[in-house]
């Protein structure tokens, strides 16, 4: 199975951590928070990255790699930032067919993550809130997401977007036919 992290956010919620160091980078008991993350994945790791955050490309694929992962990774560029599609499609040419994408500043059990691979393509996770207005929001019509709205001062539902979908190759073409 494959896995793409998206990593290439600016963090600006976590302003003045992340001045210096991307958001996936702070340590976590002496180790960065996203190699915590790739420790509980069994298979290829595709990192998308933005090209300024050297802190991720050093320690994944530096000449020192420093991380233990750093030869079952993989580092995609995403390039104009403009939101969880734009970082998937930014993965297209290293994925085979199935896929799970993850969010790279979020936690996730071990078992959860193989239990998860195993669903079918086209799953995505989600965790019921008390705020929804504080959150990505999901729109449902009879069980099935149909949309997603970004702090929505009217929400539809109370089920957040947690960042963790199974997906696989033909999510590129959708993608392409969306519009921003």
């Amino acid at each position: 199975m494959q896995y793409v992290i998206l990593c290439a956010g600016n963090g600006t919620r976590m302003k003045p951590l992340t001045n210096t160091i991307s958001k996936v980078m702070i340590p976590v008991a002496n180790r960065p928070a996203l190699e915590w993350l790739i420790d509980k994945i069994d298979g290829e790791v595709i990192l998308v990255v933005n090209k300024d955050q050297k802190d991720i490309i050093e320690y994944f694929k530096g000449d020192g790699r420093l991380s233990r992962h750093a030869d079952r990774c993989k580092i995609v560029y995403q390039e104009n930032q403009i939101g969880t599609s734009d970082a998937i499609l930014a993965a297209e040419g290293e994925i085979e067919n199935e896929f799970v994408c993850m969010n790279g500043d979020e936690s996730f059990d071990k078992k959860e993550i193989k239990k998860f691979s195993k669903q079918p393509a086209y799953t995505i996770a989600v965790a019921r809130v008390d705020k929804p207005e504080n959150f990505g929001i999901w729109n449902v019509d009879d069980d099935r997401l149909t949309g997603i709205e970004e702090k929505p001062k009217s929400p539809k539902s109370n089920l957040a977007n947690v960042g963790f979908y199974k997906l696989d190759k033909r999510i590129f073409d959708y993608i392409r036919k969306t519009p921003v």
